[in-house]
C-alpha cells in the first residue's frame, strides 16, 4: 500500500468511497470535496494498491481545538500558524475496511500534523467509533457542537509530536 497526496483527477473514486463509507451524499458532496483537494491537497492523503484508490483522509491545519461547521463549506482554507490538524473525512472502501488501510492514514495525517508545527490531531465520530479511536490512543475530549445528519458527534484528540 503506498500513501499519495490527492488530485482533481482522483475526486470521482473519492466521491464513491465517501457514498459508500458514509452511507450519503449530502455530507461529502462532490463540490466540496473538490475544494479540499484544489486548496489543501497536502492534507487530503490517499491510500493506493497500485492504481486504485482504497480510502482517504482529509483535513486541514486551524486554530481551533474542534472541529467547526466553517470547516466543511466551500470557502474553507488552512488557517496560518496552525495549532491542531483537523481530521475532516476519513472514509475506506467498505470491501477494504478492517485492514488497517485507516489506521495508516491516521498514522500519515498524525505526521503530517507535526510536520505543520500542529501539536494535536482532532478529528470527530459517531459513538460506536470511540473504542477504535481510543484503542489508536485517542482521547475523547467531549461532544462536538456539530449537528450534520441529526447524529450526536464526539470530538476525538492525539497530540503530535514535531
Amino acid at each position: 500500500m503506498e500513501i499519495t497526496n490527492a488530485s482533481i483527477e482522483d475526486i470521482d473514486r473519492i466521491e464513491e468511497i465517501a457514498t459508500a463509507a458514509f452511507k450519503s451524499t449530502v455530507y461529502y458532496a462532490k463540490p466540496i470535496l473538490t475544494t479540499h483537494v484544489e486548496h489543501f491537497p497536502q492534507g487530503f492523503l490517499l491510500a493506493r494498491e497500485g492504481k486504485e484508490i482504497l480510502g482517504f483522509i482529509c483535513g486541514l491545519g486551524a486554530r481551533e481545538t474542534s472541529i467547526q461547521g466553517w470547516m466543511y463549506e466551500k470557502k474553507a482554507r488552512p488557517e496560518e500558524n496552525p495549532t491542531t490538524f483537523m481530521g475532516l473525512y476519513l472514509a475506506i472502501d467498505p470491501k477494504y475496511q478492517g485492514k488497517g488501510i485507516g489506521t495508516e492514514l491516521l498514522r500519515q495525517a498524525e505526521h503530517l500534523s507535526a510536520t505543520l508545527g500542529c501539536t494535536r490531531l482532532t478529528l470527530i465520530c459517531e459513538d460506536h467509533l470511540i473504542p477504535l479511536y481510543k484503542k489508536l490512543s485517542y482521547t475523547l475530549d467531549g461532544i462536538n457542537a456539530l449537528k450534520y445528519g441529526n447524529k450526536t458527534w464526539y470530538d476525538m484528540s492525539i497530540e503530535t509530536k514535531k
